[in-house]
């Protein structure tokens, strides 16, 4: 039996058997990759093989096979019929649009194409204008919960979408038009994001300062504080939206040169040019020597974050040397429009910390650290050091 003869009985086994798996799949996209590079290959007749013999009864099946799951509905009876149909659906469906992506020379004159690909650019339309909207998981509210799982799948699958779209010349005005209206589109979201950031931090301060509250009594207190929470909670989410929406909008600039337009500065979400919250978090503990316990997570996380506060965190436990020794070490760690120049550096810490109850401008605090050299020595180094441990096993060094 030759190699045609067999690729046709396996597709008749695989559109007549109701229990199929990856492997034959992958068996029959092997078998016609040798038969196209073969030495007696015939480029028409590989073609005609394609379209009549596998693509066209592959097709088929899938109809068929959706119809008969759809009338199944919750049926307890047709419980396992349903899912072993399901399997083989779910296995042709890639099946054929693996045979599209890797033969679409051969292809893209079939109905079935056509009506593949009017259908993938709907599939992709939606996808898109999902993601614009913040509507990342259909589980789970937005901004209060964030699938940063699933969003890198959708920007995965947009990207790969309009790639392998526009290799093929007869789709480049049409690829033109839609990347230039989502490009648009996700500029405009960007800013509408960054808006939302300023109010939900705003709310948030104004939770905060409820909290402050002596009078208040302890079930308004929990209440409020949960409100606080969850103010804090979509703020971070919010960040990594923003940050999606950047790396998506500059790859298509990038990748894309008719786009004419420039990238985005991608801002950092925290001092340290990362968007991992969870390190940020991780170093809440690493603080412990310095904070009093009264500072929350959210309120250490926030300081960290690139975004403005007012109110300072109080670090104790230590004299102005031990401070001095804190902000110094930290340094190299900052991103660079903050570590590289002291004054800003310095002004950093002014802003968003009070040393022992007390005040401390830029130059006061530059004095600090100067003092370090001539004055007493620091005696909480080794709590300094867990901290500088800790970023050095989780960031460049230096940023």
């Amino acid at each position: 039996m030759n190699i045609e003869a067999i690729i046709i009985n396996d597709v008749n086994w695989l559109v007549a058997s109701n229990e199929i798996n990856q492997s034959d799949t992958d068996k029959l996209l092997s078998d016609l990759n040798n038969l196209l590079f073969s030495n007696d290959s015939d480029s028409k007749r590989f073609g005609v093989l394609l379209k009549t013999k596998i693509v066209s009864k592959l097709f088929n099946e899938l109809i068929e096979l959706e119809n008969k799951i759809s009338t199944f509905g919750n049926s307890r009876s047709k419980k396992e019929e349903k899912r072993k149909l399901t399997i083989k659906n779910d296995i042709l469906r890639n099946l054929v649009i693996t045979l599209f992506q890797t033969y679409s020379d051969y292809l893209n004159d079939s109905k079935e194409y056509r009506i593949f690909v009017n259908n993938h650019i709907q599939k992709i339309e939606q996808i898109s204008q999902n993601f614009l909207n913040g509507n990342i998981s259909t589980k789970n509210p937005f901004p209060e919960y964030y699938d940063k799982k699933n969003a890198d799948k959708i920007i995965t699958e947009i990207k790969e979408y309009y790639n392998k779209t526009f290799l093929n010349p007869e789709n480049t005005l049409f690829v033109k038009t839609k990347l230039t209206q989502l490009s648009e589109s996700l500029k405009s979201k960007i800013l509408d994001v960054e808006n939302e950031i300023i109010i939900w931090n705003r709310r948030g301060e104004e939770y905060r300062r409820e909290l402050l509250l002596v009078s208040m009594e302890k079930s308004e207190k929990d209440r409020v504080f949960d409100l606080y929470d969850c103010e804090m909670s979509g703020i971070m989410n919010l960040f990594h939206y923003k940050q999606d929406l950047m790396r998506l909008y500059n790859h298509i600039v990038e990748e894309y040169p008719f786009i004419n337009s420039k990238p985005i500065t991608i801002s950092d979400i925290t001092v340290f040019g990362d968007s991992n919250i969870q390190a940020v978090k991780r170093i809440y503990l690493e603080f412990s020597d310095f904070i009093d316990k009264t500072v929350s997570e959210n309120d250490f996380v926030q300081v960290f974050m690139d975004l403005p506060i007012t109110n300072k965190i109080k670090l104790i436990n230590g004299s102005l040397p031990d401070y001095a020794y804190l902000i110094k070490e930290l340094k190299p760690f900052f991103v660079r429009r903050i570590g590289e120049n002291s004054g800003i550096y310095n002004q950093w810490w002014s802003d968003r910390f009070l040393f022992s109850g007390k005040e401390k401008n830029s130059k006061s605090i530059s004095n600090m650290i100067s003092g370090l050299h001539s004055g007493r020595a620091a005696s909480k180094k080794a709590a300094t050091n867990n901290i500088v441990n800790f970023l050095k096993s989780s960031y460049n060094h230096p940023t």
